[in-house]
């Protein structure tokens, strides 16, 4: 694999792993849930199912980071870790949100790069 399609790899996996965090932080922002209860609703609002081999890993490494907290609910029958936010999870959320907002409301602006590119394959 060559330098430039890893770092592709690389980039592009960053990102979705970033924008998992934040649908995540959202789902959990909305209402306490437990790990199931998140992927349902992704799947739901997102058409996209996680697995729990990668929905609690990240849930582990948010609760570690101090984004969530979980407590278990042992009122039915079957016991379960319920996610809420911290205040540091509500910041970050909203600062990663206002990035994500002014990223597109930018997107249709050509990138300074490829400006000129862009410019001449409009002209053809």
């Amino acid at each position: 694999m060559s330098v430039e399609a890893y770092e592709t790899k690389q980039g592009r996996r960053e990102l979705m792993r970033d924008l998992l965090k934040i649908v995540v932080l959202r789902e959990i922002a909305s209402e306490p849930k437990h790990g199931y209860g998140i992927v349902m609703a992704i799947r739901r609002v997102y058409g996209v199912y996680l697995g729990p081999s990668t929905m609690y890993p990240l849930l582990h490494r948010l609760e570690k980071k101090g984004y969530i907290e979980s407590e278990w609910d042992i009122t039915n029958e079957k016991p379960r870790k319920v996610y809420t936010l911290t205040r540091e999870g509500e910041r970050v959320l909203r600062v990663q949100e206002e990035i994500l907002r002014d990223v597109g409301d930018h997107a249709h602006e050509p990138l300074p790069w490829g400006a000129t590119a862009c410019r001449s394959i409009h002209k053809r």
